[in-house]
């Protein structure tokens, strides 16, 4: 099976148009500094119920279980491993070179 490939604009525009309502919406946002999505293991039958999972799946088109990331308005921290962390190499190589530079730290 081949590995998983990132669509790096689609991912890149994404993540835009968080950082955007992020900046635009102070108050929605209550004054944050950062956001935290953290996934453990999960079941077939959890999925249908995590936020962190759907915002995965909307930015990167993969779930990452045991995963977690730590947005700033300039930075995304990533901790992970296995084959999770291979494939956040390989988003933030792409999106390194997409129009919308921020700092993508990956921590094995």
């Amino acid at each position: 099976m081949s590995e998983p490939t990132i669509d790096t604009l689609h991912c890149a525009s994404r993540l835009k148009q968080l950082l955007a309502s992020w900046s635009r919406n102070e108050t929605m946002w209550h004054g944050a500094t950062g956001i935290l999505i953290g996934t453990g293991v999960n079941t077939e039958d959890d999925l249908r119920y995590l936020k962190s999972v759907a915002l995965e799946l909307w930015l990167f088109g993969y779930e990452l279980p045991d995963t977690l990331m730590l947005f700033t308005k300039t930075e995304i921290h990533v901790v992970t491993g296995g084959k999770k962390g291979s494939f956040s190499f390989r988003a933030r190589a792409a999106l390194f070179t997409s129009a919308y530079f921020f700092s993508f730290c990956t921590f094995l």
